[in-house]
């Protein structure tokens, strides 16, 4: 495979909609220039959800094959992203971390039970979005077992992941010399 053929990038940034526009206009860019692969490093810490799940669906709608490897830790929304690729690996030492839709209050908020209401619709909307995901691209006993991961805090190994079709491979990064590879983090 030729260096035009396969671009590397390594992304360690939260997912934002920044960060996630960020991704999708780089990965955009590469196949729109006849790139048959991209390759994603990833090391996330999690972030917004919404960003998290519009990311994956953007990127399983790209016109090349999406390679995604875990070479430190997928968190949170980031798993969901993960998921996008093709073929998914980790490094050895790698996790995988999951636990369920949060919400940030600040200032004065008058938490009413309507309020309340619709913010648990809207946890539950999301965990339901993300278990379908999960269903889709891993294996799993039944739905129920996926939405015990985002009810539970969890971090996983690659072991779990590989078991579970999360990843389809333990493997360290091998970058062949005269890559391109681009990296996005702080």
């Amino acid at each position: 495979m030729s260096t035009t053929d396969r671009i590397y990038l390594t992304f360690s940034l939260g997912i934002t909609q920044a960060t996630a526009s960020r991704l999708l206009v780089e990965c955009s860019k590469w196949a729109s220039q006849g790139t048959k692969e991209i390759y994603l490093m990833f090391a996330f810490p999690g972030g917004n959800v919404a960003a998290g799940i519009a990311a994956y669906n953007a990127l399983r709608a790209l016109p090349v094959k999406l390679i995604t490897h875990n070479i430190g830790n997928v968190d949170s929304i980031a798993t969901i992203i993960f998921l996008a690729g093709a073929e998914r690996l980790s490094v050895p030492h790698a996790t995988f971390m999951f636990h369920g839709v949060a919400f940030d209050l600040s200032g004065h908020v008058r938490a009413d039970l309507p309020w309340l209401t619709d913010k648990l619709d809207s946890i539950n909307a999301d965990h339901k979005k993300m278990a379908a995901i999960v269903n889709d691209r891993a294996k799993f006993a039944d739905s129920d077992t996926i939405l015990d991961l985002f009810r539970t805090q969890a971090t996983k190994q690659g072991n779990w992941a590989l078991e579970h079709q999360l990843i389809h491979k333990i493997e360290p990064v091998a970058i062949p010399p005269g890559s391109m590879v681009l990296a996005f983090g702080e």
